[in-house]
């Protein structure tokens, strides 16, 4: 089987999450833009993501000399991804956002906390000190920071 350009299936990838997210805002309330419906948002990063899709798939294809990657998953890196997401999702409702950030962040990087702790803490610090402004503070959603 031929190798396939990374840009490529990076691109399929950001084009397959577009097209379920557009498919899944279909069911809101658009809006305009002066007065956004709760699906306004989702539509517009759906756009963008298959935009951003398409032209990748279009650069991977078209390039002269692409970088090809082998199909070959990383399972583990996967898996802790994943359960990642998924502790994310237990733990927002009843341990706040900074337990639930914490969990995600820790299962995504636990291959590099041993080497750079330090990064993983500030990453961890950044990105729940971020949402938790965005989310909580600025647009009002009902989730506590602890």
């Amino acid at each position: 089987m031929a190798a396939v350009p990374r840009s490529v299936w990076a691109g399929a990838i950001f084009a397959i999450i577009g097209g379920i997210g557009l498919t899944e805002a279909r069911q809101y309330r658009l809006g305009t833009a002066v007065h956004m419906g709760p699906g306004y948002f989702p539509v517009c990063l759906s756009v963008l993501l298959l935009g951003l899709g398409a032209s990748a798939v279009i650069v991977g294809w078209t390039k002269r000399h692409p970088d090809t990657v082998p199909i070959h998953w990383e399972m583990r890196d996967l898996t802790l991804l994943t359960a990642g997401v998924v502790l994310f999702a237990a733990l927002i409702d009843r341990a706040g956002l900074l337990a639930a950030a914490a969990g995600l962040i820790l299962l995504s990087c636990l291959m590099r906390i041993g080497r750079r702790p330090v990064e993983v803490a500030l990453l961890w610090g950044l990105l729940s000190g971020f949402c938790g402004i965005i989310f909580i503070e600025i647009f009002g959603l009902p989730f506590r920071w602890l």
